[in-house]
């Protein structure tokens, strides 16, 4: 499988009616998911309760805000969030899996794409700056 670029977080406005959130970025497993709510007042926090249904490039997930839909005013991010780590032993002159590195190097390249969304909402200095972003 090859794994195109695609964002990797959704975010969605609050309507008092929707519970169900698409999102369209891989991720293999559902611990790979950070779901976070921000309230009108601007106070964000983990969202508790949810459920997502995985497919091959991307997902949906089920959200119900203290027991109702997300009302209006509030927001939910859904971001991928990749361990970062390499858990692969490939051991010298063996037989392996090509799947295996398929999976391998898709797993890096989301690694690679949620860093590159993170960093598109960073501050950045140019390189010959003496400031810092707290500046």
């Amino acid at each position: 499988m090859t794994l195109p670029y695609s964002p990797s977080r959704a975010v969605y406005e609050g309507n008092g009616a929707a519970t169900s959130f698409p999102f369209a970025f891989k991720v293999w497993s559902t611990d790979q998911l950070s779901v976070s709510i921000t309230s009108p007042e601007g106070r964000t926090t983990a969202a508790q309760g949810w459920t997502a249904s995985l497919g091959e490039s991307g997902g949906t997930l089920t959200y119900l805000h203290n027991g109702a839909p997300l009302p209006d005013g509030w927001r939910l991010a859904i971001v991928r969030d990749m361990p970062f780590a390499q858990g692969i032993d490939l051991v010298s002159a063996s037989r392996f899996d090509p799947q295996v590195i398929e999976d391998a190097l898709d797993q890096a390249t989301a690694e690679r794409q949620q860093v590159k969304e993170m960093l598109g909402r960073a501050v950045i200095l140019p390189s010959t700056s003496d400031e810092t972003p707290q500046d």
